[in-house]
């Protein structure tokens, strides 16, 4: 069982995790009252508490989707959720990994595609921007080109992972970043977000493509991996 591995990314001081956090990963926050009231001070920012009352989350949204919740499908989760969880973990310091001193957060975009790139500069063809360092190939990711409707298990891919060993940096879900985009006027706030979906195409995946989403949204294709 790899899913907590963390993995170093070249030319940086960080780990990153090998793939993003699962539902079996995520069930254990849930599983520590994660949702609970009495957890929220804890592990949930005030604004990520407004939300959270808001919108009534009480389990990740994959846990209720036939398609999206199996145990290594990647956990379907807002940006607070996400946050959250992060908070949850470095606490709970797990299996060792994590020292007295690191926090556990989402990454930036520049972390994200250095790790994304293996350490190195961005190739001077865009079209070689993935993982594997050269063109678009359907077998290595799950991207709309590969017509599967839903996220995959995230080890499914593993032609598709960098020299390193992280996986599905390319395709599967898009993965929250910490990179605050803006704010709308009623103080709601957007988050980039990297890395493609099974719902977007392959440009999406490359790894200089970004998008972003409200920090509140669950949609279906929207996940999140760990720095440490």
């Amino acid at each position: 069982d790899d899913l907590d591995d963390l993995v170093a990314v070249p030319g940086t001081d960080l780990r990153m995790g090998k793939y993003p956090v699962t539902n079996t990963q995520f069930k254990r926050f849930v599983d520590a009252g994660g949702y609970k009231a009495e957890s929220e001070r804890r592990w949930w920012s005030e604004e990520a508490r407004k939300y959270k009352q808001k919108y009534g989350y009480r389990a990740p949204w994959s846990f209720g989707a036939r398609r999206f919740s199996g145990s290594t499908q990647p956990a379907i989760v807002s940006w607070y959720e996400a946050e959250a969880y992060c908070a949850w973990l470095a606490a709970a310091r797990q299996h060792g990994d994590i020292g007295a001193g690191e926090t556990v957060r989402l990454p930036t975009q520049a972390e994200w595609e250095a790790a994304a790139r293996n350490g190195r500069p961005a190739p001077a063809n865009k079209d070689a921007d993935y993982p594997w360092r050269g063109p678009f190939d359907s077998d290595r990711a799950n991207t709309q080109e590969s017509s599967l409707g839903q996220t995959t298990p995230v080890h499914m891919y593993p032609q598709g992972a960098t020299p390193g060993g992280i996986h599905d940096l390319a395709g599967n879900v898009w993965e929250w970043t910490g990179d605050l985009q803006s704010r709308d006027m009623d103080g709601d706030a957007w988050y980039w977000i990297k890395g493609g979906s099974w719902a977007a195409g392959a440009d999406s995946a490359r790894a200089s493509a970004a998008d972003w989403y409200f920090a509140y949204d669950r949609d279906d294709d929207l996940g999140f991996r760990v720095v440490v």
